[in-house]
């Protein structure tokens, strides 16, 4: 009987652990890919050398490369942040252009440019987009901007006298 009712104790405690742990994955998520952004920004200005931040559909994982000095020489990985489980990016763009997780790839310019890259999650009931301009800016909102709202078309301001 004592068994029993530890096993049902345990069977009832353990579920709310894993999901806790779930929940601290996904909140931390956010936090460590601008971490691993302005790290590749900093790395690639010390180094001299593009740094190169990609999305691994095989690993579920975000991996920050420092590209080899030749073609033939492979990239370093620098850091590795996995993607949780609960996490589904639902957008995934470069240059505003939306691309498939497997295309998404930002680099790191010595010069401390980067490419133009964002992504956007929900993370409970609520998006989360993250945005890197080319001037190595990292923003945050609710929502990535139209991609049209960031073009500007020459002609569309001009006003004939």
């Amino acid at each position: 009987m004592v068994i029993f009712a530890i096993a049902l104790l345990a069977g009832l405690v353990v579920p709310q652990i894993s999901a806790g742990e779930a929940g601290r994955r996904e909140r931390e998520f956010e936090p460590q890919l601008k971490t691993v952004l302005v790290r590749g920004l900093q790395e690639a200005h010390q180094a001299g050398h593009t740094v190169t931040l990609r999305y691994d559909s095989t690993s579920s994982a975000f991996i920050l490369e420092q590209q080899a000095d030749t073609d033939q020489g492979q990239p370093t990985e620098l850091q590795r942040i996995a993607k949780p489980e609960g996490i589904d990016v639902k957008f995934w763009r470069l240059d505003d252009a939306d691309v498939s997780q497997d295309e998404w790839k930002v680099s790191f310019y010595q010069d401390g440019t980067a490419d133009v890259a964002s992504l956007q999650w929900e993370r409970s009931q609520k998006d989360i987009a993250i945005r890197i301009d080319h001037k190595g800016r990292i923003t945050e909102s609710e929502q990535l901007p139209d991609p049209a709202s960031l073009r500007w078309q020459a002609g569309d301001l001009y006003e004939q006298r």
